[in-house]
């Protein structure tokens, strides 16, 4: 039976969303042609971890000190993702073989620190990702012609992964004495969301990205976690598809507020 206190706590919490306001229209982080809308609020403090469930289960997302719901009014492609973790296997083949080939590595989980060898391994990724490989969905002229800052990379690191840690750990994933992944993630009492995760590029061929997942995803198990949030997935986006591997999996739909398995949800999605 569900906790009546709770369910008045949620409504509560539920109201104050409500009545946040809609910020202006800014141009979209993973289409060049569209434009995305939030809800959003700041906090500098730490937060109870049912709070974090709540907005975990409400589909917000944070980046520093910013908390928000996406509320774009043209595009539903960015899908809240998680993880059931009771029913996720791991008997498969392709886990076997990726833990075979990273079997000499080692995972640290402490609180947030950004070092010069994380900042180093940030600006290679970032330039990697972003401006050797961009996203086909961002490349435009203006931006192909921008070169890499990485004093405004190392910024946008600084805000986005190492501020507000009050309720995040992170994940750090050692080859020896080199890092060859990091993630930040945030803790709550039924769940962790994934916030940003980094890999060295030059260690591409030991699929670092997917190791550091699979390697979160049992960290979570075993500490007897519920759900783990993975962000966005946008079915069919060059860089942000690969999460539906992780299955299975549920998908946020906000017509009905309501989690529904992937696949089904996949079955009768209309994206535009």
């Amino acid at each position: 039976m569900s906790n009546p206190d709770n369910q008045e706590h949620h409504q509560t919490i539920s109201d104050w969303i409500e009545s946040l306001p809609l910020i202006p229209p800014v141009p979209c982080s993973y289409y060049q042609d569209r434009q995305s809308r939030i809800k959003a609020f700041l906090n500098q403090e730490n937060m109870p971890l049912p709070v974090v469930d709540y907005l975990l289960s409400q589909g917000f997302r944070r980046s520093g000190y910013i908390f928000y719901q996406n509320h774009c009014p043209t595009c539903t492609m960015c899908l809240s993702y998680r993880i059931p973790l009771h029913d996720f296997s791991w008997e498969r083949d392709s886990i076997r073989r990726l833990y075979r080939k990273n079997s000499d590595i080692s995972i640290r989980i402490q609180k947030p620190q950004m070092t010069s060898e994380k900042k180093r391994i940030y600006l290679r990724y970032q330039k990697s990702q972003h401006f050797d490989n961009p996203p086909r969905e961002m490349v435009r002229p203006e931006i192909a012609q921008e070169p890499f800052s990485p004093k405004s990379a190392l910024r946008t690191m600084h805000e986005q992964m190492y501020r507000n840690t009050e309720n995040s750990f992170e994940m750090e994933i050692w080859l020896q004495d080199r890092i060859l992944s990091y993630l930040i993630f945030d803790m709550g009492s039924d769940a962790l969301s994934a916030v940003y995760l980094v890999y060295d590029p030059d260690l591409k061929k030991r699929s670092p990205g997917k190791l550091t997942i699979l390697k979160f995803l049992e960290y979570a198990r075993q500490e007897e976690f519920t759900y783990v949030y993975l962000g966005f997935y946008l079915p069919g986006h060059s860089k942000m598809a690969y999460k539906f591997q992780y299955q299975p999996a549920q998908i946020l739909d906000t017509r009905q507020n309501e989690w529904k398995d992937a696949s089904a949800f996949m079955n009768t999605f209309a994206p535009h």
